[in-house]
């Protein structure tokens, strides 16, 4: 008899969980058929990453494309999705995008309230909505840096502090063999890429000084932010806490997009109060810049 009752127990609750699961596929697919329906493609999707990628794919250079001016590994992530319709792709990015902020936050311990405002950041919305890569730069931050370093290099008004605290790490922790360790595999890549499209980093300035970058999505707030950057990377490097590293990037950058302001509240994950006051923060700022999600 008990056994009888033990068994209909365990039936009932497999019962539950299929029901469970079988219900939330569904609402994700919904989900998923409604932002097909109806979000459309990031234009970071639409005019850089797709047709960059494509280039690259057909072994011209990528740096073809006027508005890409990343290290050409970061294309690498797109390759499954070009083959895909323009909308479809970049569907599926904006939902690895969410999937890895979620993943991101997790990994970090991040407390609800903050990774709630995290998430409900215009910086955040605006990124994902966009179609660009914050969320694969900041992924880097929770690998081992001989990894996470070719990811952090991406885009460094997201990651140049956090590369400057693996370096003081590494040094404290290890001298130039633990430097040497996790530094080598991003110089090399840096070798080999200006090896197969010339020193494409010349592309940069004159992209961010003589086309629209300047302007509508640039907020930055250089030169007169590098006070703020440089106590956050000190307050890092002495307390050996990354999440101030993580917050001084974009006020030591001259050129910092709106959605990359994002990693500013990521720095805040275990301050919940300080995370949703930056978050409205934001909000504001967006506003009074008239870049909206």
């Amino acid at each position: 008899m008990q056994k009888n009752i033990q068994t209909l127990k365990t039936a009932h609750r497999w019962a539950y969980t299929f029901i469970l699961y079988t219900l939330l596929g569904i609402s994700l697919a919904v989900l998923f058929w409604l932002e097909y329906r109806y979000l459309l493609p990031g234009l970071d999707w639409i005019k850089t990453f797709r047709p960059a990628t494509l280039e690259l794919l057909s072994g011209r250079t990528p740096y073809a494309v006027r508005t890409f001016f990343m290290p050409p590994w970061a294309l690498l992530p797109f390759v499954p999705f070009v083959w895909l319709p323009e909308r479809l792709g970049g569907v599926i990015l904006t939902n690895l995008g969410i999937l890895a902020y979620v993943y991101l936050l997790y990994k970090l311990k991040a407390r609800p309230a903050a990774a709630l405002a995290f998430l409900l950041s215009p910086a955040a919305i605006v990124g994902l909505h966009s179609g660009n890569i914050d969320w694969l730069v900041m992924l880097g931050f929770v690998l081992p840096p001989p990894i996470g370093l070719l990811l952090v290099m991406i885009k460094p008004q997201v990651g140049i502090a956090v590369a400057v605290y693996w370096l003081f790490i590494g040094w404290k922790e290890g001298k130039i063999k633990k430097v040497f360790q996790s530094f080598t595999p991003v110089v090399i890549a840096y070798l080999l890429s200006f090896a197969a499209y010339g020193l494409w980093l010349q592309k940069v300035d004159t992209l961010v000084e003589g086309s629209s970058l300047r302007g509508y999505m640039d907020i930055n707030l250089w030169p007169v932010s590098i006070p703020l950057g440089l106590v956050l990377l000190v307050i890092a490097l002495r307390q050996r806490n990354q999440f101030f590293a993580f917050m001084a990037s974009p006020f030591l950058s001259p050129y910092v997009g709106a959605n990359s302001y994002a990693v500013v509240i990521l720095g805040l994950a275990r301050y919940p109060l300080e995370a949703v006051a930056a978050s409205a923060g934001l909000w504001i700022a967006m506003l009074v810049y008239r870049i909206y999600p």
